[in-house]
């Protein structure tokens, strides 16, 4: 049981729990609300977690996971539609997109690539055999270009007003202290953790959205929190036992188990609520007692074998990470032992990276440190489609070339799952 779950069990009985609205009585509100404390001009900015919104931008038969996840020449009038709709009623959207992944999360990210490789192969032959449309449910695991392509469309059309920007860390880190520097109007997506966080002034859900009317479903930390019987500051505690993804699965498994023999759906989560109700959370979702945090360790590492401590740990980096904005050592321009000349080089990589116009790959190179190069799942399809990792093998032998070629010493590390093309 994960947040994900979680959602999918409140969507069961959503009208009881949430509420379904219109974005721009949302939008008045906020307008409202804002030029009391700010500028009545500012813009209301709506920032959407774009690779969790894909899937549900293009329509099962408008995808063509084909070469690498090109899309088809809808494209541009499916994204114009969209941020159109938007601008209409006075929003401006600010598209948020992943490209680097945490040393803390590559464990994490082999082991679901290797978890798809079947609905991958499942995909590709539907493709192949232009039987019917991918089904929705295996959007998830279309090739990782299909995001770079929208990327580039987007970027591409900066004079419209479209913003998009390359995250530095966790999409969703990066999008949530955004929303809170800058008190934003909303953000849209498909993770429970927005929520949780209670970053932005509203969080939408990208499933329910419906364009032709612009209404959408609100979720909340307040209606989340009475319908649990808790408190809004014990969110991020009930967040991690139910199992987030600073919780390591094979820990909380064990517990989840023990907690599933009480019932399962709605009772599970019911379960796990009861267990963090006497902790008292300060503001930021803290706990007060650090007793209470090390007995329900206890309780997590029992069935695991796990050390109290270890768990201990994670919970309260898991609390924390919903307020705490970082960044790998290793991108730390200010950290590195360089000439000026080269730091000033460094800053404006970063820049270049964060307008999406390089990939982590070359700002890690141009780092000097380990590099993280990722492998296209379609490359384990047998045969009959040619992967974009063949295309992509090109600008490799670059990036190898220029890092074996330098004076200084480059770590390269393949996060990959084997294949023929590997």
């Amino acid at each position: 049981m994960d947040l994900k779950q979680l959602e999918k069990i409140l969507e069961t009985n959503g009208s009881k729990v949430f509420q379904d609205v219109k974005i721009e009585d949302k939008k008045k509100i906020y307008k409202l609300e804002y030029s009391i404390k700010h500028k009545p001009s500012a813009a209301a900015e709506l920032l959407v977690d774009l690779e969790s919104c894909l899937p549900y931008l293009f329509p099962d038969d408008l995808a063509d996971p084909k070469y690498g996840g090109e899309l088809n020449t809808v494209v541009v009038n499916t994204l114009q539609n969209f941020y159109n709709k938007f601008k209409a009623i006075g929003i401006d959207v600010i598209a948020f997109v992943g490209n680097y992944t945490t040393k803390s999360n590559r464990p994490g990210w082999i082991q679901r690539e290797y978890s798809t490789v079947d609905k991958v192969n499942k995909v590709i032959d539907l493709v192949k055999s232009n039987t019917k449309p991918v089904p929705k449910s295996d959007h998830g695991v279309m090739p990782p270009e299909l995001v770079q392509s929208v990327t580039g469309f987007l970027r591409s059309q900066s004079s419209f007003g479209w913003t998009v920007v390359q995250s530095l860390t966790e999409t969703k880190t990066e999008m949530i202290t955004y929303a809170r520097k800058h008190d934003s109007f909303g953000i849209l997506g498909h993770d429970m953790d927005f929520c949780i966080a209670t970053a932005a002034r509203n969080y939408f859900s990208i499933e329910q959205l419906c364009l032709e009317t612009m209404t959408t479903r609100l979720y909340d930390a307040p209606s989340l929190a009475k319908h649990l019987q808790l408190d809004v500051n014990q969110l991020p505690l009930f967040a991690t036992l139910m199992g987030n993804d600073r919780m390591e699965k094979e820990i909380i498994k064990t517990f989840h188990d023990d907690i599933l023999k009480k019932g399962s759906g709605g009772a599970f989560v019911k379960n796990i609520a009861s267990l963090c109700k006497p902790v008292t959370c300060n503001a930021k979702g803290e706990p007060l007692d650090k007793n209470q945090v090390m007995n329900l360790s206890k309780q997590i590492a029992h069935g695991s074998l796990s050390c109290p401590t270890k768990v201990s740990n994670l919970i309260m980096d898991s609390i924390v990470s919903y307020q705490k904005y970082y960044v790998e050592e290793e991108l730390l321009a200010d950290s590195l032992d360089m000439a000026p000349e080269q730091r000033d080089m460094i800053n404006l990589a970063l820049t270049l990276y964060r307008q999406c116009w390089i990939t982590s790959d070359l700002l890690q190179l141009l780092f000097v440190k380990e590099m993280q190069m990722e492998t296209c799942m379609e490359m384990f399809n047998k045969d009959g489609i040619k992967p974009i990792g063949d295309v992509l093998a090109s600008l490799r032998k670059v990036l190898y070339g220029a890092a074996f070629n330098s004076d200084q010493n480059t770590v390269i590390s393949e996060y990959v799952i084997t294949g023929d093309k590997c």
